[in-house]
């Protein structure tokens, strides 16, 4: 049998027992209670973030794993020239490098959002920890050839290089023939090998076929085009070219920043560390820091929520 529609009358009183049942009290406390639901949230995500730096941290200075038959073992089998330099050593040399400043801005991205500070800067940071990250990948990938991570690590290397001379060179601080001889060392390297070196901006050079992190976007770890959208969305904030719905987000007339805009904007540091904790893994036949991640990728899939209202199971 077909219900029968209810009366206006009906709808009314409906409506009014509703109204009266849900109190002004009732409203306060819920208000409280998202409140806090929010500031464990935070505080949650803070001390993941803060625990999985110290972990990418002691990850950069502790000496990987040797005793398997894996991708690394056979790079530390390999020499790059009469030095006898270790593929291996130079590829944990470069990553450990930029571990150590993934897991630097990962700590500051824990402190932005732990005191909910900055929108434009936490996503900034999460920007730095993305590129960090990638290019631990980079050098790193299984899937390459012993020559190709060799090629990409010793470009690392030679991007450093120059920035110190032009460091030096800005700031009058002394003699560069140190760093130049080691740029020739390498060119040298690249030369008797017969590698191809492409010269970029800034004299920079490139040994083998050139990468940059925008490049390396799509060859990341996870969801798919995720990793593109954390490069180019903190991209576009900031550089200044803010997409229309952050517009009104940059000028906050209140004195903190809600948690879960700056996390929302910062996909970058789920992606990022994800890619290169599971490439490193790869890497040395080992799970590395993966109840980390997963605990910070939890911890920040909470904050997002807020958005929406707080889940149930929260």
């Amino acid at each position: 049998m077909a219900r029968q529609p209810r009366s206006r009358d009906q709808q009314w009183r409906a409506v009014s027992t509703l109204t009266n049942d849900f109190s002004l009290e009732d409203f306060v406390a819920d208000t409280q209670r998202s409140g806090r639901l929010a500031a464990e949230a935070r505080e949650e995500l803070a001390l993941a973030a803060h625990v999985l730096s110290r972990g990418i941290f002691r990850l950069s200075n502790e000496q990987w794993p040797q005793d398997r038959q894996v991708v690394y073992q056979e790079d530390l089998a390999h020499t790059l020239d009469d030095a006898m330099e270790l593929v291996g050593e130079l590829i944990y040399r470069e990553a450990s490098l930029d571990l150590a400043a993934a897991a630097d801005s990962l700590r500051g991205w824990a402190a932005l959002i732990a005191t909910q500070s900055s929108f434009v800067g936490a996503a900034a940071v999460s920007r730095a920890v993305y590129e960090s990250c990638v290019l631990t990948a980079a050098v790193c990938d299984p899937t390459l050839t012993v020559e190709i991570r060799a090629q990409r690590a010793l470009t690392r290397r030679l991007s450093r290089l120059h920035a110190s001379v032009r460091f030096a060179d800005i700031v009058n601080s002394g003699d560069t023939k140190e760093f130049q001889a080691e740029i020739d060392r390498i060119l040298g390297i690249a030369t008797e090998k017969g590698w191809s070196v492409r010269r970029a901006r800034f004299g920079v050079h490139y040994l083998g076929e050139r990468f940059s992190v925008e490049g390396l976007t799509e060859e990341g770890i996870g969801t798919t085009g995720l990793g593109e959208h954390a490069w180019r969305a903190t991209s576009s904030l900031v550089h200044g070219e803010h997409p229309e719905i952050a517009q009104t987000w940059i000028r906050f007339d209140w004195k903190q920043v809600p948690s879960y805009l700056p996390a929302l904007w910062s996909t970058g540091v789920i992606a990022g560390t994800e890619h290169a904790l599971r490439t490193v893994s790869e890497y040395v036949g080992a799970s590395v820091l993966q109840a980390e991640w997963t605990e910070m990728s939890r911890a920040w899939d909470r904050v997002c929520s807020q958005l929406s209202g707080w889940r149930r199971d929260q």
